[in-house]
């Protein structure tokens, strides 16, 4: 069965987390498909290996710290 759109490179985009926003809230860590953000005590970090640039993450930030840039 071929791997579908949220865990292929699905674009040339990567989730980037604006720290200055992040309220550490881990909403997005939650909702990621493929577990490409880690969470640690005082931030978040995105993992662009893994990180399939599907927007997700985007949606559910409560606070807009989240934007998707060019790889």
């Amino acid at each position: 069965m071929p791997p579908t759109t949220t865990t292929k490179k699905s674009t040339k985009k990567l989730a980037d987390i604006d720290g200055e926003l992040c309220g550490v809230c881990q909403a997005c860590a939650t909702v990621c498909p493929v577990n490409a953000i880690e969470v640690t005590e005082s931030y978040l970090i995105v993992i662009p290996e893994k990180c399939t640039g599907c927007g997700v993450c985007v949606t559910v930030c409560p606070v807009g710290a989240i934007t998707l840039i060019e790889r």
